[in-house]
C-alpha cells in the first residue's frame, strides 16, 4: 500500500549517486518566500543531485518552483537552509555568493536573447574570458551541437521559436557551467514542437554531461527530460524519484492526481486477505490489511490508470462507452461500470466504438496504489 505521508525532505544522497561523489547540487532545509512577503512559499526543501543528472521541479502554478530556481541561481535570498554547488556553499547563513560567481547557466522562459546580436553573437556573449580564437572555436562547437551552423549570421527576429530556444540553450552551455537551470523553457512553443525539443534538450544535456534543473508544470515535459522529479505542492516537496516511480508509486493522492489520468474505485479487504473491487479481486501485498478486520476498516480507494484497463472482447466484465477522445494511435475512452463508476481506458484506435456501446474490459494491474477514501 502506498504511503500517504508527503516526502517533505528528500534523500540525503541523490538516487544512483556513487558513494563519496561530490553533489553537483545540494539543498538542505531551504525555505523561501516571495519578494516582499514573510510567509514561506517553499518550506524545508532538501535534495541532492549527482553530477550529470537532470532534475525537474514539477508542480502547479504558484507552488514556488521558479522561486526555488531563482534561489539556486542567486537571485533570491533564503529564509533558512543552505545551497551548495559542487561542494561549495553559495547560499546560507551569512553566505550569498553573487550570481555571476556561481558558474550557473540559465535558460529563461522568454529566452532573453539580444535582438541586436546575431545567433553567433548571442552564443558568444558570455565568453569574454576566453581569447578570441578560443571563443570562436567554442561558438562554432555550440552551433554544430545545436544544428544552427547555417543560421550563424541570422538575427533573433529571423528565427522560429524552436530555433530561438536552441540559441538560448547554446548560449547557456557555451561557458561550460557546473549547473544549468531551465525555467519553463518550452512554454512559448506549440505542443507538437515541445515534445520534440524536450527530447533534443535531454539528448544534448546527456551528450555534454551537464547537470541541470528544469522547472515546469507540464508532466510530459518532466517525464521526457528528467532523470528525477520533485513534485512541489502546498509549499513542500511531496515526492522525489524517477518519473516511473512517481507515476506508478505515488506517495499520496495529491501526487497521484497531478501525474496522469486515473480513476479512484472503491476497494475493501476481504476476510480471506484479498483486495476486492468492482473490476475483480487480487491478493493483497504482504502486510497490507493485516492489522484490519474485514468489514471494519476505513473505506479505501484503488487508483486505476487508463493503461491498467485493457479492451478484451472475451471478458465477462462489460462497460459502457460514455465519452472518447481520439489521440491518433489510440482512443481514451471514458467507461461506466455497472455501478455507474467511471474509469478510463487507452484502446488502440482501430477499435472505434460508439458512445453508448458496451465493450469487454479486464483489469491488468501491475502497481497497486490505494489510499483512504476521501470524505464525500
Amino acid at each position: 500500500m502506498a504511503s500517504s505521508t508527503p516526502h517533505s525532505s528528500l534523500p540525503a544522497r541523490a538516487p544512483g549517486a556513487a558513494g563519496g561523489t561530490v553533489a553537483a547540487l545540494q539543498m538542505e532545509g531551504v525555505t523561501l518566500a516571495y519578494p516582499g512577503q514573510v510567509a514561506p512559499v517553499v518550506r524545508d526543501v532538501s535534495l541532492q543531485l549527482a553530477p550529470g543528472d537532470i532534475a525537474c521541479l514539477l508542480g502547479p502554478s504558484g507552488g514556488g518552483k521558479t522561486t526555488l530556481l531563482r534561489a539556486i541561481a542567486g537571485f533570491a535570498p533564503l529564509q533558512a537552509g543552505r545551497i551548495a554547488i559542487m561542494g561549495r556553499e553559495v547560499s546560507g547563513a551569512g553566505v550569498q555568493v553573487p550570481t555571476e560567481q556561481r558558474n550557473v547557466g540559465m535558460v529563461f522562459q522568454d529566452y532573453a536573447l539580444f535582438p541586436h546580436l546575431t545567433v553567433q553573437g548571442n552564443i558568444g556573449f558570455g565568453l569574454h574570458g576566453l581569447g578570441a580564437s578560443a571563443a570562436q572555436a567554442r561558438v562554432q562547437e555550440m552551433l554544430h551541437m545545436v544544428g544552427l551552423q547555417s543560421l550563424a549570421q541570422r538575427y533573433v527576429h529571423e528565427l522560429s521559436g524552436g530555433q530561438q530556444q536552441r540559441v538560448a540553450l547554446a548560449r547557456a552551455l557555451a561557458p561550460k557551467p557546473q549547473l544549468l537551470l531551465l525555467d519553463e523553457p518550452f512554454s512559448n512553443l506549440d505542443v507538437s514542437l515541445r515534445e520534440h525539443l524536450a527530447r533534443e534538450v535531454r539528448a544534448l544535456l546527456k551528450a555534454t554531461g551537464t547537470t541541470a534543473v528544469l522547472v515546469t508544470h507540464d508532466q510530459q515535459e518532466a517525464f521526457a527530460v528528467a532523470d528525477y522529479v520533485a513534485v512541489l505542492a502546498q509549499g513542500r516537496v511531496q515526492q522525489w524519484g524517477t518519473p516511473m516511480a512517481l507515476y506508478h508509486e505515488p506517495v499520496n493522492r495529491l501526487v497521484a492526481n497531478f501525474l496522469g489520468e486515473g480513476a479512484w474505485i472503491p476497494m475493501r479487504h476481504s476476510a480471506s486477505g484479498t483486495l476486492v473491487t468492482e473490476l475483480g479481486s487480487f491478493p493483497a501485498p504482504p502486510g497490507v490489511g493485516a492489522d484490519l478486520d474485514a468489514g471494519t476498516q476505513a473505506p479505501q480507494e484503488l487508483l486505476v490508470r487508463p493503461d491498467d484497463i485493457l479492451h478484451d472482447d472475451a471478458s465477462p466484465t462489460k462497460a459502457r462507452v460514455t465519452a472518447k477522445v481520439f489521440r491518433g494511435a489510440n482512443f481514451l475512452y471514458t467507461l461506466a461500470l455497472p455501478s455507474g463508476q467511471a474509469v478510463f481506458s487507452l484502446v488502440p484506435s482501430h477499435h472505434d466504438h460508439a458512445l453508448g456501446e458496451y465493450i469487454g474490459i479486464r483489469l491488468e494491474l501491475d502497481h497497486r496504489v490505494h489510499f483512504a477514501a476521501e470524505p464525500s
